[in-house]
């Protein structure tokens, strides 16, 4: 039977002719290659061609070999599974038994519950070996669970449901039937070899004897009994204790995560820290700066006023050699006329001074024979001078004798 002779074998050769083209078409050697020679460049012809549907191992390793480094893991892994999904319906459509399908125990609940199982593995493209490993559970004693789904425990049952994404009620209630339904096949085959008459060996007779036989085989029934209830009590403990193991990862991961978190945060404050130390020093450099300036600025009033201080006594000293009537007027216009030529900021200065020292008449005067005698950009610099010392001095109701 042809490849092509079904739509979904069909559709399985058109999706993996798709993922070789979108490679590049690599040659089959080099696909043998990457599957390492999991897949022969011979059963690779076979399966392009579409005379052959080879073994799930096969179009697996295809698959994943074609996918590779494509995408992120997740959706390579995705990809996979879709077309194992593909592979098993093909491969029932040409009427052969599915690969991986496992026999049932006995027929009854239980071999229905483990055919259930088997299809919801096969439904989402998984094997056995990438179960247990999702699970984190080894894939012997997965396989042995499945063996015997009566086993099946509540917390292995939860975690079926939940990676399969089923509800977990109508699960658990197939395990319980099983379970009742394996109790009750063991009940069954005990009574009916207790009721069984006991072979009476030849040569032997007594009633004594079949007695002692009837005991014997009470005794072993009860000892398998508890052997059986013994061995079902381990295995429940057992998986207690691989449910435990699969918890502590998770928190130990989860653990490792926050240990993770808590050290990018502690490196983050760091760098934060070290920003703010920056920060202080810059400020502290400017404080350092602004308190030069406001020395210097202090400095520069005490000369002002020292120097004030200096004209004002040449200004009484040179108005009483003169005994004019006023005393003050001729030394004044000698006052005005000197003060006149020096720089802007000294002219500022002194104006300051005199405005202090309540001479604000005299500041004007002062002010007006400078700008009479300044040029234009001289006039705008004693101007800005003027403006940084304070308000511009205004003539006063007293005359310059008062303040003398």
């Amino acid at each position: 039977m042809r490849l092509q002779e079904s739509p979904e074998a069909a559709e399985l050769l058109e999706r993996l002719r798709r993922l070789r083209a979108a490679r590049g078409g690599p040659t089959l050697e080099r696909i043998s290659r990457s599957t390492r020679h999991v897949a022969s460049p011979a059963t690779l012809s076979r399966l392009f061609s579409g005379t052959l549907l080879p073994s799930e191992r096969v179009v697996r390793a295809t698959a994943e070999a074609l996918l590779a480094h494509t995408s992120t893991p997740e959706r390579e892994e995705a990809a996979v599974r879709e077309v194992m999904v593909l592979y098993r319906r093909a491969y029932d459509a040409q009427g052969g038994q599915r690969p991986g399908r496992r026999p049932s125990i006995v027929p009854g609940p239980e071999g229905r519950l483990q055919e259930e199982l088997w299809s919801l593995i096969r439904s989402r493209g998984l094997t056995l070996t990438h179960l247990a490993s999702r699970l984190h559970f080894s894939r012997s004693w997965l396989s042995e669970m499945f063996r015997q789904p009566h086993r099946l425990t509540p917390g292995l049952v939860d975690r079926l449901a939940r990676e399969f994404e089923i509800p977990r009620e109508p699960l658990w209630r197939a395990v319980e039937l099983a379970a009742e339904a394996r109790r009750a096949a063991e009940a069954a085959g005990t009574g009916e070899e207790a009721s069984r008459p006991a072979a009476a060996p030849p040569g032997a007779g007594t009633a004594a004897d079949a007695a002692g036989g009837g005991e014997a085989q009470d005794v072993a029934g009860a000892g398998s009994r508890f052997l059986a209830d013994e061995n079902r009590r381990l295995q429940a403990e057992l998986m207690c204790l691989y449910e435990a193991e699969a918890r502590a990862r998770d928190w130990a991961e989860d653990l490792a995560m926050r240990l993770e978190t808590a050290r990018e945060e502690l490196h983050a404050a760091k760098e934060r820290i070290a920003c703010l130390a920056v920060e202080v020093k810059l400020a502290q450099a400017e404080t350092r700066r602004v308190q030069h300036f406001i020395e210097i600025e202090q400095e520069a009033r005490i000369r002002a006023d020292e120097l004030a201080d200096a004209l004002l006594d040449a200004l009484r000293v040179s108005a009483g050699s003169r005994g004019s009537e006023d005393g003050v007027l001729a030394p004044e216009e000698a006052f005005i006329q000197a003060a006149a030529g020096r720089p802007p900021g000294d002219i500022a200065t002194v104006v300051s001074v005199l405005r202090d020292r309540g001479r604000a008449e005299f500041a004007a005067r002062l002010v007006q024979e400078a700008v009479s005698t300044r040029s234009v950009p001289d006039v705008t610099a004693l101007a800005m001078a003027l403006l940084d010392a304070g308000p511009a001095p205004a003539a006063e109701g007293t005359s310059s004798a008062d303040g003398s």
